[in-house]
């Protein structure tokens, strides 16, 4: 993964490379500082455990191509420092992201009390479709719990987030977190919900026949509702 802390590297045009995928979906992960933000990533990407992770400065960046509902997704994901001082160039990323990891750590309250604040950031500079699923991390430290997975899904329920309590260092739930965040992605360009060609919907078609096909189905549409048949 690479460090980055110029935050005007997110306003160029992403790069087309030579790897063949359908869709990009830029997703980022957030929360407070050592709640093993780095640690989610590094499992999703590398599938094992980041034995030496310090804090992150600035934003790290990682990607992934994974089969979705078998459209083939690359996933483009920025991991932002939970630190207050870096709080002004995360901020910036906030904007282009199409989902959002949430990330607390169960064995600190102050993490979880910390979760209302990086909502807030995120409804106010994302964009309002963005997809947030909260994850409640180190759950292979539930001996060391101070918050409850039933408080944890209240939360989830009156804020309108998915929620599942994940492990960076047994991989339990992680892969399913960014998977379940980009099934709803998807779900919501099929329904119309998402438009891909908005700017700063965090989507991109690599497939210009993807594209296509959605044009077409939207005209269908619209010309079987101008007839109501």
């Amino acid at each position: 993964m690479k460090n980055i802390t110029d935050c005007s590297l997110f306003d160029k045009p992403i790069r087309q490379t030579n790897e063949i995928y359908r869709i990009l979906s830029v997703f980022l992960v957030i929360g407070s500082a050592g709640t093993g933000k780095s640690c989610l990533l590094h499992q999703f990407i590398e599938t094992k455990f980041k034995q030496d992770s310090n804090h992150t400065i600035g934003v790290e960046f990682g990607s992934r191509v994974v089969n979705v509902g078998g459209k083939t997704v690359k996933l483009q994901i920025w991991d932002t420092a939970g630190q207050e001082r870096f709080r002004s160039v995360t901020r910036s990323y906030y904007r282009g992201a199409a989902g959002a990891l949430l990330v607390y750590d169960i064995t600190s309250r102050e993490t979880y009390n910390a979760l209302t604040n990086w909502l807030t950031d995120t409804r106010t500079l994302a964009s309002p479709n963005i997809v947030i699923i909260l994850c409640g991390n180190k759950k292979d430290l539930d001996a060391d719990r101070e918050v409850t997975f039933l408080e944890a899904s209240r939360f989830a329920q009156e804020n309108d987030l998915m929620f599942l309590e994940t492990s960076a260092l047994t991989g339990e739930n992680v892969e399913e977190a960014f998977l379940k965040t980009a099934r709803t992605i998807l779900n919501k360009i099929e329904s119309g919900e998402l438009d891909p060609e908005r700017m700063g919907s965090g989507i991109q078609y690599g497939d210009a026949s993807l594209r296509q096909q959605r044009q077409h189905r939207g005209s269908t549409a619209q010309t079987k509702q101008q007839c109501n048949c």
